[in-house]
């Protein structure tokens, strides 16, 4: 990405080096194209991980304006170059963020983990300024790309922190809006819409520009007014959309009941929200003392855990033993998890870092003080002994003094690995090799059937540097012969780089005998390759720090091994808990080729080996072991690499992952307890002074379970208020702290993570102390009665149940139609629930205490889901007079008789039938006078239907 300082017109550009996949070899430079003179800024980033390259010419003028602040960009010359790079890189890096993260430190916003990487940032950046000072621009390089690896990591950090922010105060203007509407309805309690719309909205300004000069988030944006108009474009957004999808619903339920003439009826929810909220914010109102008094509770206890828990964020390094894997030396091994490609410059980058490192004297003092208290040497002793040794390092010229801090070198042996293939992965490929003669070998042997030379067809090629021996020993696998080094260039009848090493079933079939070591020559596409040594056939079994062989996957077996279900189960199918085990192919399968006339020939680098054991010129005072701890830990935290790492008789994969630790909770038991108790005992008294009014509500016709949403509602008024308060309380405070510089090293951070845990804490604790009393409310509003319908046993395979409801006489013929309707609406077999048949409606005359009256029934044959259990019956719907002085009431009775199943399962799945017919019936009573009316007048006309001659209508039937 390239953008112009101040341009008015796109013209610029940029061209890379073509890359194609799988292959490694690419050339590390760009080309950026401007308008001569003009200002640019550059970018570049790579996938998921971001931007992790910025030349953009920053300064320390940046802290004017950190967060509009990007540079001032570099001037366009001819033949122009930024040289150095990667230092300038570093340099732009570290003062953009060293100006925003200064920015957040002014209003108490920090995060362990940026501090520590971007002050490892500015120690290798010093570090290079003064080599490049002494012009040693090899150290110099070295020391900016190990600067570049930190702080191209604090880099994502700097625009978390900020984006955390502002992602924190979207919180809390969520909470506003309920906030704004509690607090009205408390204070103020307007009757009339218009004047509770605009005190509702008066409140959220007033608290908006409170928090707008308290808050941190209206500070470090550029539009701090944007903030404010994109929350209430997304609450009015919201708004609309719940308007529409509740409309689309309502629509839709309207046009089912029409087709299928099955209703449905649930009380709506935000309207029961709405009115619970209100007559809890009303008995609030009422009992003032005692509300002031917990809001104040509340909003102490949000101060006291928002001030005193915060959320760190820190370099993690993770190792996980790998116990299957015995380690073939101390080192690391780094290669792709999958054995995918790696790019070419990695191993530049790992041969500058390691193959001559430093270690600084802080972090030798520290392993030195660690290793001798654990010998149970005291505080004196042990600083003498540090001392001691340290000035012996000074006298062997091993403790280098490099401005304000010492160094001491180590050496390594890096040795990288390649691979080459004649065809796609997964394809067949085949590499030529062919016996020829040279004069230290005139005459080969040749193949005795044909007389041509003999040649074999290899499978891949493998890379391998001089300096592999090193590493892993593999020259102790040799059969005879040696590892091919430049310095034996002279006895060989090629020069270097032409040599290889064979595996000895490929060696004899090309006719190579020890004799032949260091004058055999085989041709490689067209160019001669001196033999020099043999491997043996215990090469097979010489594994890596990985427990993989040093020869290519077997990419043909893996596929085919899928194929079947075994072996690794593809690249993200990785088996859980260990790592994928790949198939290499067998030694005699690859020739042995220097890496970089692999690499020259089209190959790919697949891994890079460093063995950390004790070299020559290394000091003497640490172990091998200690030696790779002292590397690794630097190194974890400025690259985002896998190792896998051989350390004493142990394998680990190292891995640098970003930890986040809350802290502080621990000290809020105690107040968070308290806190919940006293909202638990004011919820419990306000449910038992409030038994009259729960008896009341339940009188009226409210469910328990909307009597405990009441307590509920009134604790989220609690919840909301004191959070909010509590938040602006701590915000408030915080401030005046920052301004007058009395924090005296309290760390406050305004992340999204801490305060917004903090607060739902609160809320959680405010809610859950509530739940108890609600229960209590729900139970008292039913006493003495049972809560769930108790269902009567069968006789033999009758069942007769008298269902509670009634209605009134002229109401009993639209009910009967109306649960006709239901019935017949279920005459289909793909019912979810059950299916009917034979559905009929009559009347039939009844004898109530000496009087005639009618009685109305349903029949019909019901089949009862789940159908493959045979459950199916007969029922009988009857509604006649209940009698007596209640002669306008109509009482209904259900009979049903089992025509197949069994037993057990007739009754189990009658309960779920039992319950839809309940429902119907509690729907009816939801109906409008109207429409009852709708199903009384058809009822009417089918009766007089019936009366008329030669129409069918009502069935009389003759009662029982």
């Amino acid at each position: 990405m390239m953008l112009q300082a101040i341009a008015h017109q796109k013209k610029y550009g940029v061209s890379k080096p073509w890359q194609q996949e799988g292959v490694s070899a690419t050339e590390p430079i760009a080309l950026v194209y401007s308008e001569p003179n003009s200002r640019i800024k550059i970018g570049m980033a790579y996938g998921q991980i971001g931007k992790r390259l910025l030349l953009i010419k920053a300064s320390k003028s940046g802290t004017k304006n950190p967060t509009l602040y990007t540079g001032e960009g570099f001037v366009v010359r001819e033949n122009g170059s930024i040289r150095v790079t990667p230092y300038v890189v570093v340099r732009d890096m570290w003062w953009l963020d060293e100006n925003r993260s200064s920015l957040y430190k002014r209003f108490g916003i920090s995060s362990d983990r940026l501090d520590q990487l971007h002050q490892f940032a500015n120690e290798h950046l010093n570090q290079a300024e003064a080599a490049l000072t002494r012009k040693d621009y090899q150290q110099a390089l070295k020391l900016a790309r190990a600067a570049w690896g930190y702080e191209s990591r604090a880099y994502p950090d700097v625009k978390k922190t900020g984006n955390d922010v502002v992602n924190g105060v979207m919180f809390y203007l969520a909470l506003l809006i309920p906030f704004a509407y509690f607090m009205e309805r408390l204070i103020f309690a307007f009757p009339t819409v218009q004047k509770q719309i605009m005190g509702t909205g008066a409140i959220f300004l007033v608290v908006f520009f409170f928090l707008a000069q308290v808050h941190p988030a209206f500070q470090i944006t550029t539009t701090p007014v944007i903030i404010l108009i994109a929350f209430v474009v997304l609450a009015l957004t919201a708004i609309v959309i719940s308007i529409i999808v509740r409309k689309f619903e309502e629509q839709v339920e309207k046009i089912k009941q029409e087709g299928s003439q099955v209703y449905k009826a649930d009380v709506g929810r935000l309207s029961a929200s709405a009115a619970a909220f209100s007559l809890g914010i009303s008995n609030m109102r009422k009992r003032k003392g005692r509300t002031i008094l917990t809001c104040s509770t509340l909003v102490i206890l949000t101060f006291t855990v928002i001030s005193f828990t915060s959320v760190r964020t820190f370099m993690h390094p993770n190792s996980t033993n790998l116990p299957s894997v015995t380690p073939r030396y101390t080192g690391m091994l780094i290669r792709d998890q999958y054995w995918n490609p790696l790019e070419e410059p990695v191993v530049n980058s790992i041969t500058n870092d390691l193959q001559k490192t430093q270690i600084a004297e802080k972090d030798l003092r520290l392993l030195l003080r660690k290793r001798l208290g654990q010998k149970g040497k005291s505080r004196e002793q042990i600083d003498v002994e540090i001392e001691a040794i340290m000035a012996q390092l000074r006298q062997q010229g091993t403790l280098i003094e490099q401005g304000e801090e010492s160094i001491l070198r180590v050496y390594n042996i890096v040795a990288p690995r390649a691979w080459y293939q004649s065809a796609g992965t997964g394809d067949q490929s085949f590499v030529q090799l062919e016996r020829t003669a040279n004069p230290q070998d005139p005459v080969p042997p040749v193949n005795t059937t044909t007389g041509q030379p003999k040649t074999y067809s290899a499978t891949m090629l493998v890379g391998m540097s001089p300096n592999e021996p090193g590493v892993t020993g593999i020259d102790r696998y040799l059969q005879y012969g040696r590892w091919y080094h430049p310095d034996d260039e002279g006895e060989w009848p090629t020069q270097w780089p032409y040599a290889c090493v064979l595996p000895k079933g490929m060696a004899d079939l090309l006719g190579i005998t020890e004799a032949d070591m260091g004058k055999a020559t085989v041709s490689v596409y067209g160019a001669d390759f001196t033999v020099t040594g043999v491997l043996g056939i215990g090469f097979k079994d010489l594994q890596d720090n990985d427990g993989e062989e040093l020869t290519p996957v077997d990419y043909q077996l893996m596929q085919q091994q899928e194929a079947r279900g075994g072996g690794a189960q593809g690249q993200n199918q990785a088996m859980e808990g260990e790592l994928e085990k790949y198939i290499h192919l067998p030694p005699d399968a690859v020739a042995i080729l220097p890496y970089e006339v692999v690499m020259n020939q089209g190959g790919t680098l697949r891994s890079v080996a460093v063995n950390m054991e004790i070299q020559p010129g290394d000091p003497a005072v640490f172990s091998a072991a200690d030696k790779l701890d002292l590397i690794m830990a630097p190194l974890m935290n400025r690259i985002a690499l896998d190792f896998f790492v051989g350390k004493d008789r142990d394998t680990y994969l190292y891995s640098s992952i970003g930890m986040t630790s809350f802290s502080g909770m621990g000290n809020l038991f105690i107040p968070i307890l308290i806190a919940s108790l006293i909202v638990l005992n004011t919820m419990l008294g306000a449910v038992y002074e409030r038994v009259r009014e729960i008896s009341i509500y339940s009188s009226v016709g409210l469910a328990p379970v909307h009597i405990a949403f009441l307590f509920l509602a009134e604790a989220c008024v609690y919840a909301i208020v004191g959070a909010v308060l509590g938040y602006l309380l701590g915000q408030a405070v915080a401030t005046v702290l920052v301004n007058f510089g009395l924090l005296a090293g309290l760390t406050l951070n305004y992340s999204s993570m801490s305060t917004v845990v903090a607060t739902i804490i609160v809320m959680i604790v405010v809610i859950g102390s509530t739940l108890y009393p609600a229960i209590k409310a729900s139970r008292m509003a039913v006493p003495d009665i049972e809560r769930k319908w108790q269902l009567p046993e069968p006789e033999g395979d009758e069942w007769h149940f008298d269902l509670p409801f009634t209605v009134l006489a002229e109401e009993s013929l639209g009910l009967n139609i109306f649960m006709r309707d239901y019935f017949e609406a279920h005459a289909d077999e793909s019912a979810s629930d059950f299916y009917t048949d034979q559905v009929t409606f009559g009347r039939t005359p009844a004898e109530v205490e000496g009087k005639d009256e009618e009685a109305y029934n349903i029949s019909m044959m019901v089949w009862l889901a789940p159908y493959d259990l045979g459950v199916s019956q007969s029922i009988r719907l009857v509604t006649s007079p209940v009698g007596g002085e209640e002669e306008e009431l109509y009482k209904i009775h259900l009979d049903v008789h089992r025509e197949s199943g069994e037993i057990a399962s007739w009754k189990r799945v009658n309960r779920r039938f039992l319950n839809l017919v309940r429902k119907q019936l509690l729907i009816w009573r939801t109906f409008s006078a109207d429409i009852r009316g709708e199903f009384h007048e058809r009822g009417r006309q089918e009766s007089e239907a019936e009366t008329a001659p030669g129409v069918g209508g009502l069935v009389a039937q003759p009662a029982d």
